[in-house]
């Protein structure tokens, strides 16, 4: 799930929004990089919310379907929300504009490619093919004899997360989606101080301990070495595992699973759908997930 944010300096006018209907739609421009491999597409693309594409191999469709002429693989990206407006009470706070699911791709960059509209503050006066794309705009509004502007504007693209505090905790933690914006995702907050990951054997594993000699495995680039693959996730304490497909994973070791699958002593527990696993940081703030908790049989 990514964030496309706008943060911006709004005089004389608010309600800030692209002009987005079904009829005249908006169509969204960024750069995009393939997840897996991180290959930067070389030019801007761009969609709309409305448009459906299938996605080869699969029943489903989306309004992005991307192949990456690097890994060959393909990705998709939906808009699932409508556009919001920016309220010009905000103050240059940075607010939310579209959200998107995002499979197997990122967006690195927007270019406000389209008409925007807003009105004014006082007078309501209506003003529309408002040009982003200098990153400034000017007018007149007639009704209350004064400039107008929009000036200042950052865009941001962001992962979606929300956070809580734990009691016993005063560092952030994710949290389970809220109802209201989204029925079909789950977000939960699943510790992760140490992971096992495989494909491997864990039979060999257990046999073999005392014999074959092991080559530690930087986790992060492992895992981002296999986005788009199916895995297992085990929690080092207990035995909880999480099955399903990579979706992401970030600088942090914040692991995304989609067609997610519990697992607690081997048994399935239930379907969870879209899941968060998330690293645990000492004290320090500093990650101990890179322990040598992740092996790879040497010569394997």
């Amino acid at each position: 799930m990514l964030t496309l944010t706008l943060k911006a300096e709004l005089e004389g006018v608010t309600a800030l929004r692209p002009i987005d209907t079904e009829e005249n739609p908006y169509y969204f421009t960024f750069k995009v990089q393939c997840s897996s491999c991180r290959e930067t597409h070389p030019n801007w693309v761009s969609f709309n919310r409305f448009e459906q594409n299938e996605i080869p191999g699969s029943r489903g469709e989306a309004n992005f379907v991307w192949k990456c002429r690097l890994c060959t693989k393909t990705h998709s990206a939906s808009i699932i929300t409508a556009p919001k407006e920016y309220d010009a009470q905000a103050k240059k706070a940075e607010q939310k504009i579209i959200e998107m699911d995002c499979r197997g791709l990122e967006f690195i960059d927007f270019k406000a490619d389209g008409e925007w509209e807003a009105k004014g503050t006082e007078s309501s006066t209506p003003f529309t093919a408002i040009d982003l794309l200098e990153d400034e705009w000017y007018d007149y509004d007639e009704k209350s004899s004064e400039e107008v502007s929009i000036k200042e504007i950052t865009w941001k693209i962001s992962p979606h997360i929300f956070a809580v505090h734990d009691s016993k905790d005063s560092r952030p933690r994710p949290s389970r989606l809220s109802q209201e914006r989204s029925s079909h995702v789950h977000f939960f907050p699943i510790y992760l101080p140490h992971p096992i990951v495989w494909p491997f054997d864990p039979s060999k594993f257990r046999q073999n301990t005392t014999t074959m000699s092991f080559q530690p495995v930087n986790p992060r680039p492992y895992l981002q070495a296999r986005v788009g693959t199916e895995m297992i996730i085990r929690l080092k304490w207990g035995q909880t595992e999480y099955k399903g497909t990579l979706e992401s994973i970030d600088s942090y070791m914040n692991v995304l699973l989609r067609d997610t699958e519990e697992y607690i002593d081997g048994k399935q527990t239930g379907s969870l759908g879209l899941v968060l696993i998330r690293d645990d940081f000492d004290e320090t703030g500093v990650t101990d997930i890179v322990a040598l908790d992740l092996f790879a049989q040497s010569g394997g």
